[in-house]
């Protein structure tokens, strides 16, 4: 039974995580040790998600038992109906879903279970999507394989939490990468791959690229699965206005723009070209702007600097004073935690 003071320790904790802007991998594993005391479980998973597409950046998991089943669990959960899948969880008023309440007690009514997770032992499985300021940053998923399913106190434990794990996942995407690493090429890389996602061939660029997004060979099979399973995805309302396309940040601190596309003239069995190539700043700015919690004012301001304007000349543009124009500007430094013009303008097109 866990106390009380157990569970307060742990949300004051995750607390204190949503304005850390740590990088996914020491977030994920600071969270999940918080819910191990707090909740329990025996496998888990956090994924950083593109906010526009909810495809998965990048994912740290332990005996997860989907690990060893990513073909069909991205499937599944891009083309066909199951319970607490992120998409639906994101877009509900209630992001926190335990898989045995979903299901009333018939596990056997998802697919998820019925396939991947019944055969691995899971009796039950808890799932939340990250979403702060109408946007979803990532997805939490616990696996319980002993002891008994989740009570409505631990499930409303981790609501409680949510809203600080998803402010803190949103900074995870704001945090400051390590000096970048040299690289002699920045030419984009292509993988070809089948329908269901198996590759078939790439150039040495992209696998170049993919090794230092996703060192795991199983964790850049599953973005490949991934994002093949949203393209060939029949249209539904599974389907996000940003297709099949993903942000991500190497270690190194490069950032990429990976999307699939559908070959016009496929050979049997090359049915998808994954593209893999350095992000521009045009599809940087917006994210990083919502990653750093600006306004929609704010966003206008941010704009208008990345254009090289003066205060004076974005208080005209905005029709407002020049008071009001320096109001936006310090709540903008202090939001991106930049102290100049230039740095800032460097801290929203992905070069610091």
């Amino acid at each position: 039974m866990v106390s009380a003071w157990t569970r307060d320790r742990a949300r004051s904790a995750i607390e204190n995580l949503s304005q850390a802007r740590l990088d996914w991998p020491d977030f994920s594993e600071q969270v999940a040790g918080q819910l191990r005391r707090s909740v329990g479980f025996d496998g888990w998973g956090l994924a950083q998600t593109d906010p526009a597409s909810l495809l998965p950046a990048r994912a740290v998991t332990q005996d997860a038992p989907v690990c060893g089943s990513q073909q069909r669990f991205w499937r599944i959960e891009n083309q066909l109906s199951d319970v607490n899948q992120l998409a639906s969880l994101a877009c509900s008023g209630r992001p926190v879903g335990a898989l045995s309440v979903a299901t009333g007690g018939d596990l056997a009514r998802s697919r998820r279970w019925a396939e991947i997770l019944r055969p691995a032992g899971v009796i039950d499985e808890l799932r939340a999507a990250l979403t702060i300021g109408g946007y979803c940053w990532g997805s939490l998923t616990l696996y319980r394989a002993s002891g008994c399913r989740y009570t409505d106190e631990e499930i409303g434990h981790v609501s409680e939490i949510l809203g600080a794990a998803a402010a803190g996942a949103r900074g995870t995407w704001a945090s400051r990468s390590p000096a970048r690493d040299a690289d002699p090429c920045d030419d984009p890389g292509t993988i070809i791959v089948t329908a269901a996602g198996t590759p078939v061939t790439a150039t040495p660029q992209a696998s170049r690229w993919l090794a230092r997004l996703i060192p795991d060979p199983r964790g850049s099979q599953g973005l490949i699965y991934a994002l093949t399973a949203r393209l060939t995805a029949p249209a539904t309302g599974k389907n996000t206005a940003a297709g099949a396309r993903v942000r991500a940040r190497t270690d190194g601190g490069h950032w990429l723009d990976i999307h699939a596309s559908r070959l016009a003239a496929a050979l049997p069995g090359c049915d998808v070209a994954i593209t893999i190539q350095p992000a521009s700043a045009d599809r940087l700015s917006p994210l990083l702007m919502r990653a750093h919690a600006l306004s929609a004012r704010e966003r206008q301001v941010a704009w208008l600097i990345l254009d090289s304007r003066a205060p004076a000349e974005i208080a005209r543009a905005l029709h407002i004073s020049p008071y009001t124009a320096n109001d936006h500007l310090k709540a903008i430094f202090r939001k991106t935690r930049t102290h100049s013009q230039p740095e800032l303008s460097q801290c929203l097109t992905g070069r610091i």
